[in-house]
């Protein structure tokens, strides 16, 4: 039951890390254009990128990994079929919680104070000509998983040190 109420609570926050991906619009959205100048010439918007970029990659790279620690777990303590198919359903659980933060802006809590207007915006959003909800979700699942891939699958392969016999193929 412990395990259980960790596991939710992990999946809780867990879209806030792939938040920070969305971050990035902020670079864009109070640039003011002026005249010929670019904002890509003032140092100002490299060393924002920089930042921005920064939290980014963290807050994927962290996601990626807290979600290949929970499905190595659920591998080990109930079926590999069921470690897999709960990363993927974490991911597009995080995808959607990145929506509903950055488009309806609810925060994380808001889930326990009012879930049923959460589901009914997000119903209304689905349901609206020109909606972006599932475009977004399965954009944001892609790049969740593509960092999966990029990240986790290369420990797979890792050959074993030859000095060290015991040294696992599977760890990172």
């Amino acid at each position: 039951m412990a395990a259980l109420m960790m596991s939710l609570g992990w999946l809780f926050f867990l879209p806030n890390s792939a938040y920070l991906f969305t971050e990035l619009l902020h670079l864009f959205r109070y640039l003011e254009p002026q005249g010929d100048a670019k904002f890509w010439m003032h140092i100002d918007f490299w060393y924002s990128l920089t930042i921005a970029f920064t939290a980014a990659l963290i807050g994927l790279l962290l996601s990626v990994y807290t979600v290949y620690q929970m499905k190595e777990w659920l591998c080990v303590a109930a079926h590999r079929a069921i470690g897999w198919l709960c990363a993927g359903g974490a991911f597009l659980l995080s995808a959607l919680g990145v929506y509903i933060g950055r488009f309806n802006r609810w925060n994380s809590w808001d889930i326990l104070d009012q879930p049923h207007v959460i589901v009914q915006e997000l119903v209304k959003d689905w349901l609206q000509e020109g909606s972006m909800l599932g475009e977004f979700v399965r954009l944001l699942w892609i790049i969740q998983v593509f960092c999966y891939v990029l990240v986790i699958r290369p420990t797979l392969y890792k050959t074993k040190n030859p000095v060290d016999e015991r040294s696992d193929s599977r760890v990172i």
